[in-house]
């Protein structure tokens, strides 16, 4: 949803707490860089926290809310875009510099190339086949490869019950590598580079925010 009434500062602020963040990063990450190419994406990242706090917020417990008037609603906000915020900038400027990472994006363009070269998935199929059949001493030997997938919600993985096109074993184990590296990615803790967002924001700012998007929002029900 488009925001209304946001904070004036929220270009300064944007800026302010990633020099923050970064200096803190830094302790824990002295040979990575944080030199960026685009600032206007510092406040993007901001927004559109702020925008998924408001968005959250407003599917909240409605009598906790009447209850807790304006302390939790500010509450609510500070602490959901502190950990969104913190998050987005772990995985943007730290998680994509490391190792797995890289690999992730190869296999990912590894990946796209096999959807589109069904001659190369065909030849790779055989190969594998063949060895299989030069170092397996079992007359009935399963060569397939199930499909796996994430649940994103409790990151456990679990296996896709279907008939695959047999020439499409590589690109399966491709993207099974694929997600199993990504949701070690997923399982990593994230410390917190971010100060309190509230020494950042005044009560007022988050309260016009949070009235003015809310009043909006209602007009769309």
């Amino acid at each position: 949803m488009e925001l209304l009434s946001l904070p004036d500062n929220l270009d300064t602020t944007a800026f302010d707490l990633f020099r923050y963040w970064t200096t803190e990063a830094k302790k824990c990450f002295p040979d990575l860089s944080f030199s960026i190419l685009d600032e206007s994406k510092l406040v993007t990242d901001l927004k559109n926290s702020l925008t998924l706090a408001f968005e959250c917020l407003i599917k909240e417990d409605k009598k906790k809310r009447n209850y807790l008037r304006g302390s939790y609603d500010r509450g609510y906000m500070y602490s959901f875009i502190h950990s969104n915020l913190n998050l987005t900038w772990y995985f943007e400027y730290i998680i994509k510099q490391s190792r797995e990472y890289r690999e992730i994006s190869m296999l990912s363009a590894l990946s796209r190339y096999l959807e589109n070269d069904n001659l190369t998935k065909i030849l790779i199929s055989h190969e594998y086949s063949t060895l299989l059949k030069e170092c397996i001493n079992l007359k009935n030997y399963n060569e397939e490869i199930p499909e796996l997938k994430i649940d994103l919600n409790t990151l456990r993985v679990s296996i896709l019950h279907d008939d695959s096109n047999e020439y499409d074993l590589f690109h399966t184990a491709i993207e099974n590598i694929r997600l199993i590296k990504i949701l070690d990615c997923m399982k990593q803790k994230f410390p917190n580079f971010l100060p309190e967002i509230k020494n950042y924001f005044s009560d007022e700012q988050i309260n016009s925010f949070i009235l003015h998007n809310e009043i909006a929002y209602s007009k769309t029900l």
